[in-house]
């Protein structure tokens, strides 16, 4: 009898992370159901003749098991969400402070913690506190350091057209090297296109 609660309690152990993933009605049952199938009606009578050191021992790994087994429990790390007014600017601190920016593809690796769109959305809600928070009209980077777009550079981008799956911009250079970067994530499905044809 010792060995199989030993081997059962390993094997409760080794299970662990995958229990607690369980439905509570699913692992209830399970429970239910290993417990009845291991209740022998013959041994009721024999542990009134059991042993105080055997008592004291099966108390013992039973309460290691369980301690064992909720100690993850111990370490769960709740983030608080930030208070603050409903909105576009609110939902970015919300999942800033919550670590779960959404945007992301299952192609990027490592999720952003803060981005150049979220922060136009808090620009302008601190510019303009008493009015609603417009959605952006632009996925171009106008504020990156690298790219300035002004007609004096001979570099000058302008977005004529701007939705979930698209944008249209027209732009004008004296030179070929230039770039045009976008607040956007990659997707391998994303194509852009010139006027003349394919680029």
């Amino acid at each position: 009898a010792m060995v199989t609660a030993g081997v059962v309690a390993l094997t409760l152990l080794l299970l662990a992370p995958l229990i607690s993933l369980m439905p509570q009605a699913t692992l209830g049952s399970l429970v239910l159901v290993a417990a009845a199938g291991l209740i022998k009606i013959g041994e009721f009578q024999d542990m009134a003749q059991i042993r105080r050191t055997e008592l004291i021992w099966a108390l013992l790994a039973m309460l290691a098991v369980i301690v064992l087994g909720s100690y993850p429990l111990l370490h769960i790390e709740v983030s608080e969400p930030v208070e603050g007014p409903i909105g576009l600017p609110a939902l970015m601190r919300f999942q800033r402070s919550s670590d779960e920016m959404t945007g992301s593809t299952r192609w990027v690796k490592e999720v952003p913690m803060w981005g150049p769109i979220a922060q136009s959305y808090i620009d302008e809600e601190r510019a303009h506190p008493d009015s609603p928070v417009a959605p952006i009209r632009s996925m171009v980077d106008y504020d990156d350091d690298l790219m300035d777009y002004t007609p004096g550079t001979g570099f000058v981008v302008d977005s004529v057209a701007h939705n979930s799956v698209m944008e249209e911009v027209w732009y004008f250079s004296g030179q070929a090297d230039r770039r045009i970067i976008f607040n956007q994530f990659y997707y391998p499905g994303w194509t852009a296109y010139l006027l003349d044809g394919e680029h």
